[in-house]
């Protein structure tokens, strides 16, 4: 069964790009037993259309976490159906074997969590205990699930041999931002922030889990893991580290689970 791509074009967008992109799509679900029915693929001219759409949407669907990043692609299934989100601006920006990967990354989320149910989580008991401001529990938990998210996508990837540029692609994602580096400093001065730190640094690192467990980790990738470690507190650091070596490999369940035991963890750890 061939999944049918419906393209969705906002602005000026190349349309040998596209066909580009719709190729890589449909190498990718080749080789899943139970690829999507049909798959939205929006494309946006710039990142300006994208942030004006995206932020328009996420207000009209009330998602709590409001924050529209830039990203080489982005996937989400809000409506039922999986939608993966591509800049043509961005794409010009980066290299190309890198934005490949990209692609492939958020084709495999549309496989693996391609329904509006692998968006809908609840506030872990005990995060939902704590005294903070609701914002920050859905912002912590949003980042949380999009990193066991990638996680699987990671893992699904190793698994079927899908992306020789792998690792270019995660080193790509090593690197950190100056709102990182903003909540570093304000991590210190309050509980919410550290939650916050954590929960970005593991973002940034827990694909990493999937790669030591197939033992393909290259010297230049830890290197710059340990140049970006290096800038964080050892109590952070610490957590996350453990995280990606020892919780995530070994957690079991559907996403809710893995979102209770990890925030289970991360709470337990800096009490």
């Amino acid at each position: 069964m061939k999944t049918r791509v419906v393209v969705k074009r906002y602005g000026s967008i190349d349309e040998g790009f596209i066909s580009w992109i719709i190729g890589i799509l449909d190498s990718v679900y080749k080789t899943s037993e139970e690829p999507p029915l049909i798959v939205e693929l929006h494309v946006y001219e710039s990142n300006d259309l994208y942030r004006t759409y995206a932020l328009l949407e996420r207000l009209s669907l009330d998602i709590k976490h409001l924050d529209v990043e830039e990203y080489l692609a982005y996937h989400d299934a809000w409506y039922g159906v999986p939608r993966i989100h591509v800049i043509y601006e961005v794409s010009n920006r980066v290299n190309k074997h890198v934005f490949k990967s990209a692609i492939i990354h958020e084709a495999v989320h549309s496989i693996l969590h391609g329904d509006v149910a692998s968006y809908l989580v609840t506030l872990p008991q005990k995060l939902n205990s704590l005294t903070l401001n609701d914002n920050v529990k859905w912002e912590f938990i949003t980042i949380i699930a999009s990193s066991i998210k990638d996680v699987e996508v990671t893992s699904y990837i190793l698994e079927r041999k899908l992306d020789p540029n792998l690792l270019d692609f995660i080193r790509y994602n090593v690197r950190i931002s100056e709102e990182d580096l903003e909540l570093l400093r304000l991590a210190v001065e309050g509980y919410e922030f550290k939650l916050l730190a954590i929960a970005s640094l593991l973002k940034m690192l827990a694909p990493l889990s999937s790669l030591l467990l197939y033992n393909i980790v290259s010297d230049e990738l830890i290197e710059e893991v340990d140049n970006i470690i290096c800038k964080y507190p050892n109590d952070i650091s610490d957590i996350v580290w453990r995280l990606v070596r020892e919780v995530i490999p070994s957690i079991r369940g559907d996403l809710q689970d893995k979102l209770d035991t990890i925030t289970d963890f991360i709470i337990d750890s800096i009490m």
